[in-house]
């Protein structure tokens, strides 16, 4: 079982490089509260990139939480996903994995 890190999404806001894990853990982080403020837009949006990045684990948190957001929250989360995906502060030269990443998150459908 991942295991919450208070630092995770410090870390990842500050424009640290963010594996796969460290973005599924500042997304438990912010859907538990421990180490984040209690956020489900922002907890799902870590979620949605931890699935792109590959984390298996993030698909069956995201879906949890998806149970408990309306239509418009899962939005707002896709949204700020695609957002984080494409701001320039996080992709450091190398805009282009990081825009083909967001047209991918653009066309997924994501259960709720």
């Amino acid at each position: 079982m991942t295991q919450i890190d208070a630092d995770a999404v410090a870390v990842i806001e500050l424009g640290g490089e963010a594996t796969g894990a460290d973005l599924h853990k500042a997304g438990l982080a912010c859907s538990t509260g421990q180490g984040a403020p209690l956020c489900y837009i922002e907890a799902h949006k870590w979620f949605n990139l931890a699935v792109l990045a590959g984390v298996e684990e993030a698909k069956h948190h995201r879906r949890e939480l998806a149970a408990l957001m309306s239509a418009e929250q899962i939005a707002a989360a896709q949204a700020a996903a695609r957002a984080w995906l494409a701001s320039a502060a996080h992709g450091r030269g190398r805009g282009a994995p990081r825009a083909e990443a967001a047209d991918r998150l653009t066309r997924i459908e994501i259960a709720a």
